[in-house]
């Protein structure tokens, strides 16, 4: 009796821990702009078939489809702000593509130039030979403590001083992390001012400055930032990669060189199939020429230059960060969805040849 009512109080107090937890993390603001409504440009029948398809797998709460100059399908709270997990790596890349093509950032450039270290842990001089690039290519050579590692990631990690820059593909949250304080480091602007930038480019409906915070790493000086955003929102930034980097207006907001390099394959990740191919933070199938922003819980956003084609979906994971805790312990992390996008993407193109004929 003894064991058991000891057993009861560990799984109680673990409860109250989580639950602590949950209540201390910050509540990311919703959004005071108008709901789309359910909508459809699509045959009613390939419609149907789309909307029963997601119905029948849990994981996508809200979807859109469109092409470069409109939505053609807009289904579930598409309004909605949802943390983008780590969809975020693909919009710091145009946060970067924005700062290169305002000539304020140099990717060839060292660490050392830039004059970045890291104060909890500093770099030898040998990491800081990395270039900007190489941590867009999640190739630093820098295996340090970061905010926001998985036991998975922890457990990769390769030893410190393992790998020179530019010689191993690691994905690599410092890499991640750092690329937000380099952007601040190197134009001079704070990462919420580019954002609030690129929100106005690209004519945001939801976005709010608080969508954008931090969470704080011990062994690392470079927090995580974390990035909410709706469906709608970002279907706007795939719709920028569809037109080669045109902004709403038809004025140019990244380079075509940018996102040439962006979504050139530096790396081959076997684990990360179909989308297996690693470019500046995008992800690559080169079995479909498409594109991906992917981040945990179900957060997508496909971009399929070829057929003028995007297509996003999301999955609700909580307003609070400490609410993933729970939906980890329930298994509810929607992961591993690129192969169902693919074939919302075979529906769809299938739609267009029956519309054609």
């Amino acid at each position: 009796m003894y064991a058991l009512i000891k057993s009861l109080l560990l799984v109680l107090a673990g409860l109250l821990l989580i639950g602590g937890l949950i209540l201390l993390y910050p509540v990311a603001p919703g959004t005071s702009a108008s709901p789309d409504p359910h909508f459809s440009q699509l045959d009613p029948v390939r419609t149907g078939a789309i909307i029963e398809y997601v119905e029948a797998r849990d994981g996508i709460d809200a979807l859109l489809i469109g092409d470069s100059e409109s939505i053609q399908l807009s289904f579930g709270p598409t309004h909605e702000p949802i943390n983008t997990h780590s969809v975020r790596k693909p919009i710091i890349n145009v946060l970067f593509g924005m700062a290169v093509r305002a000539g304020k950032v140099d990717v060839n450039a060292t660490l050392a130039e830039i004059g970045l270290d890291d104060a909890e842990m500093p770099l030898t001089e040998a990491e800081k030979q990395a270039q900007i690039s190489d941590l867009l290519k999640a190739r630093s050579g820098i295996y340090i403590e970061s905010a926001g590692e998985t036991a998975d990631m922890r457990k990769a990690r390769p030893r410190r001083g393992q790998h020179p820059p530019d010689t191993k593909f690691y994905y690599n949250n410092w890499d991640f992390n750092t690329l937000g304080h380099i952007l601040e480091l190197t134009t001079g602007e704070t990462l919420e001012a580019q954002m609030q930038h690129l929100a106005e480019r690209l004519a945001f409906q939801d976005y709010d400055p608080d969508h954008l915070y931090y969470q704080e790493s011990e062994g690392s000086e470079h927090d995580q930032y974390t990035l909410f955003l709706s469906a709608r929102d970002l279907a706007s930034v795939g719709r920028m990669m569809l037109r080669d980097g045109l902004d709403k207006n038809g004025e140019r907001l990244i380079s075509t060189a940018w996102i040439e390099a962006s979504t050139t394959p530096y790396s081959v990740v076997n684990y990360m199939h179909p989308f297996e191919q690693f470019g500046y933070l995008w992800r690559m199938d080169p079995r479909t020429n498409t594109w991906i922003a992917a981040g945990w819980g179900g957060q997508h956003l496909l971009v399929d230059p070829t057929n003028d084609l995007i297509i996003v979906t999301r999955n609700h994971t909580g307003r609070r960060l400490g609410a993933i805790l729970w939906r980890v312990i329930l298994k509810l992390s929607a992961t591993h969805r690129e192969p169902d996008l693919l074939a919302l993407r075979e529906l769809v193109l299938a739609e267009r040849d029956l519309a054609s004929r």
